[in-house]
């Protein structure tokens, strides 16, 4: 039932940004186009950012599988990606409402653990956790700017067109850059 009221509020705000802009959307819209009342709202969401974070991490969580073996981080972007645009509306009204940093924010965690996997593979763990988060760093701006660059474009690109392009500017560099952190140490 907690998971159902949840999904209710969820797809309220979907089919409220059908035709309200997301920074115009109120917890009392959300609560009447649903049925329920601003204390449920409150019980299970402390506010429409944290709905917005349950959205992005539910859907992700069902339709990416959590892949544990780093060689296959790239296929996990292309499969964030393609939910990602099934999510158009969400997101479009996201990176254009004072939720951008919030949005944006989200793709930085994302694109960070994508990082912190590949430098642990690279150096078995080795690595120190301040140089990890320094390479997390780096890279995770490059593809979080190269994300929110392909939403305001509207996401008509193929997903594992840009994920490939971002791959032939990055193979191996992570990698390398971890191998030559951990020695340095």
């Amino acid at each position: 039932m907690h998971n159902q009221t949840k999904q209710k509020l969820a797809d309220s705000l979907r089919s409220i940004l059908e035709t309200k802009p997301l920074d115009k959307v109120t917890i009392n819209d959300l609560t009447r186009s649903c049925g329920v009342n601003r204390q449920t709202f409150y019980y299970h969401f402390h506010d429409i950012y944290d709905l917005i974070d349950w959205i992005y991490s539910t859907e992700t969580e069902r339709a990416v599988p959590s892949i544990s073996d780093c060689n296959n981080q790239l296929d996990r972007l292309i499969e964030i990606m393609k939910l990602m645009q099934k999510n158009k509306n969400l997101l479009l009204q996201t990176s254009h409402s004072h939720f951008k940093q919030h949005l944006q924010r989200i793709l930085l965690n994302n694109s960070a653990q994508v990082i912190y996997c590949i430098c642990d593979e690279a150096t078995g763990g080795k690595l120190n956790s301040a140089d990890r988060e320094f390479i997390a760093s780096f890279y995770k701006y490059a593809i979080t700017g190269t994300l929110l660059e392909w939403i305001n474009r509207g996401m008509s690109e193929e997903p594992a067109d840009i994920v490939n392009r971002m791959n032939l500017l990055l193979h191996g560099n992570i990698r390398d850059a971890a191998i030559r952190f951990a020695r340095n140490h």
